[in-house]
């Protein structure tokens, strides 16, 4: 499956359980925060084709996922882009993110060319077996998470130093 135009909310509601790394050596340190969140909703277009449960699936239009009571975790690594006036600026190049949910309800629209009974019948089965589903769109849906936490982070820190998040 393959995503455009995507939009993830819920994050604001995550609660911090463990950070590890975050030490003052951009070089050397570990940067992995790990966590809860009730809900993460991802939205936007697909494209996709494939087999599910033995039944062949194939779509073009809109999706939403939806999923509860998540644990997981996010690691990045970030990269020295300039040094000035004694401060290191950086960026965060790649970031990999691990979602673990207790529950996973999802929808896709113009499934099977927009054949309607076809594909309410394929949501519904892709809803009965929500986890699976999960477990099979996880990849392509974090890697269109890491895409948007990517941006959202590297916006954050776009304006600081590095030598700014900690004290002296």
């Amino acid at each position: 499956m393959e995503g455009s135009n995507n939009t993830l909310t819920g994050l604001s509601s995550e609660t911090f359980k463990r950070a590890v790394g975050f030490t003052n050596d951009i070089k050397t340190s570990k940067f992995e925060i790990y966590g809860t969140v009730p809900k993460l909703t991802l939205e936007g277009n697909y494209k996709a084709s494939g087999k599910f449960l033995g039944s062949e699936i194939k779509g073009d239009g809109k999706y939403k996922v939806v999923i509860e009571d998540v644990t997981g975790n996010i690691k990045f690594k970030p990269t020295i882009t300039k040094v000035e006036d004694g401060k290191t600026f950086f960026k965060v190049n790649k970031i990999k993110i691990l979602l673990d949910p207790k529950r996973a309800q999802m929808k896709f629209t113009n499934l099977f060319n927009g054949n309607e009974v076809v594909g309410d019948a394929i949501n519904q089965l892709i809803n009965e077996n929500g986890l699976q589903m999960w477990n099979e769109l996880a990849p392509s849906a974090l890697k269109s998470a890491e895409i948007i936490m990517l941006d959202v982070i590297n916006r954050a820190i776009s304006r600081y130093a590095f030598e700014d998040f900690y004290l002296p």
